[in-house]
């Protein structure tokens, strides 16, 4: 769960691109989506020596699988996050090294194999997720703050932070309307510089 929030906090991708569809359709991230850039040299199927070797200026580029809101990755952010590694616990380019590392997966199975899952390799569905996420919200910030929060808040918290930075709502595939319908209004000191 923490390699998950980590990355979610980063990404923003949505809860439907890391759980499993009840269609049974992969949509969601594998570790075919991972590449690993060592040293420069970028790696697909990344040995469990290049994944041991990575250090500070080396990165992972997760591609966006195909979603809901742009099945062919036309529209809404068809390009891959780049994660840099540190050493940092709770980094989430180090989470998914030492993901990698626990449970090495290699050639067409990274085709299929989900880069989250459940202990034994077990899809995650949104009602697996959501009582887990409700009830760590419960407990550290009461029943009713909690209510008022869900996987897309991972989402839109990123939205919202990268608009008070100042940068344009398009990145995430977001417009300027949605935007201000969850309450991100547009950095006004920044757009003045």
């Amino acid at each position: 769960l923490t390699d998950l929030m980590c990355f979610l906090l980063r990404t923003g991708f949505r809860l439907a691109e890391v759980a499993a569809r009840s269609s049974g359709e992969i949509k969601y991230l594998t570790r075919a989506n991972l590449t690993a850039v060592v040293k420069g040299v970028p790696y697909v199927d990344p040995s469990p020596e290049v994944l041991r070797s990575m250090s500070a200026g080396d990165y992972f580029l997760v591609t966006p699988p195909r979603s809901k809101t742009d099945e062919w990755g036309e529209i809404h952010c068809p390009f891959p996050c780049t994660l840099m590694y540190s050493d940092d616990p709770l980094n989430p380019a180090r989470r998914l090294r030492d993901a990698e590392l626990r449970a090495p997966c290699r050639g067409e199975a990274r085709t299929t194999t989900p880069l989250f899952a459940r202990p034994g390799g077990v899809l995650l569905t949104h009602s697996y997720m959501d009582p887990i996420l409700s009830s760590v919200l419960t407990y550290t910030i009461g029943r009713e703050d909690a209510a008022k929060y869900s996987w897309h808040s991972f989402r839109i918290g990123l939205a919202c932070a990268l608009r008070a930075a100042g940068c344009p709502p398009d990145p995430m595939g977001w417009r300027a309307a949605d935007l201000t319908a969850v309450g991100c209004a547009p950095n006004r000191s920044a757009s003045t510089r």
